[in-house]
């Protein structure tokens, strides 16, 4: 005899043995929970009623007097400056003034590799800025702050950092306020509170492939443009000619309730006097208003 159903009792079975099925397979490649015992160390230290300013130059200007900064209490330098003579002076100069660290790029290999960093260390610095995980070994024994690119999201992974040599590690500007301030303060916590936040670092140069490399992208400013307009900066890394390509908005926030002893200002293509303003309001708390600015993700939920 024929049997008569509908199309959507076909499909029906034919869900339950797709799911059945699906069951079956995962339950060859299920594995039995491991409970770990693992401490939770959330020291809690008393903050101090004036926080520390880093300022992180991120680009370096050698028409600059970075001598007159104001109210400054470290100054993060990457490595390719470090490297370049035309800014040697400059750097001893600061190095003479402020606490001076070595900020280390996030992405350490090709023509990096090559580079002998005991030829850059001195007994000037005060200190590195660890930006990805291999570099920790290799800075045995000096002041080590870890980046917020090494995406510090828990208290176990500060307490393992801390075991490794970390006096200090930057929140991510990725992360709420209430990230933020459940994160432990047994060692020293540093929020970015200014800056463009650095989006994307390509492999290749596009200002090099678009107008053949003759060192031009030293020689003008150049920026990206979306399909709204917003302009996205474009800097160059000369060691390995990454691009790095910073937001069109500038990330200012607020950092009174965020439970940190250290706020970093990033700086791109501002000038010593707009520098200064800069530290001067976020020092007391307040944060940057206008078009160009935003708050980030600090009162999103993550």
């Amino acid at each position: 005899d024929k049997v008569i159903t509908s199309i959507s009792n076909i499909n029906e079975i034919r869900r339950e043995a797709v799911q059945e099925l699906e069951k079956t397979i995962t339950q060859t490649f299920m594995r039995k929970a491991i409970k770990l015992n693992i401490p939770s160390h959330t020291v809690a230290r008393e903050l101090p009623k004036t926080v520390q300013v880093s300022l992180c130059l991120n680009n370096m200007s050698q028409t600059l007097n970075y001598e007159k900064l104001n109210g400054v209490d470290n100054i993060y330098i990457p490595l390719r400056f470090f490297i370049n003579s035309k800014f040697k002076n400059q750097i001893q100069a600061l190095m003479d003034k402020f606490n001076v660290f070595l900020l280390m790029p996030t992405i350490s290999k090709g023509n990096y590799e090559k580079i002998d960093l005991r030829k850059v260390l001195n007994n000037n610095i005060k200190g590195v800025v660890i930006s990805n995980l291999s570099q920790i070994e290799y800075f045995n024994g000096m002041s080590k702050i870890g980046n917020y690119t090494l995406n510090i999201s828990n208290n176990y992974t500060i307490n393992e950092l801390q075991s490794l040599g970390i006096t200090k590690y930057t929140t991510s500007p990725e992360f709420d306020k209430n990230t933020i301030q459940n994160l432990n303060n047994s060692i020293d916590k540093e929020v970015i509170v200014y800056g463009r936040t650095l989006i994307m670092t390509t492999e290749y140069c596009a200002i090099g492939t678009y107008k053949n490399c003759s060192g031009i992208c030293e020689n003008g400013i150049y920026k990206l443009k979306d399909r709204m307009g917003f302009e996205f900066p474009i800097m160059t890394d000369r060691t390995n000619c990454n691009n790095l390509i910073y937001n069109s908005k500038i990330t200012s926030i607020e950092w009174n309730d965020l439970n940190v002893n250290s706020i970093r200002i990033d700086i791109l293509d501002e000038n010593i006097e707009e520098i200064n303003e800069i530290i001067k309001i976020h020092k007391t708390g307040k944060r940057m208003e206008g078009k160009d600015y935003t708050n980030g993700n600090i009162n999103r939920e993550i």
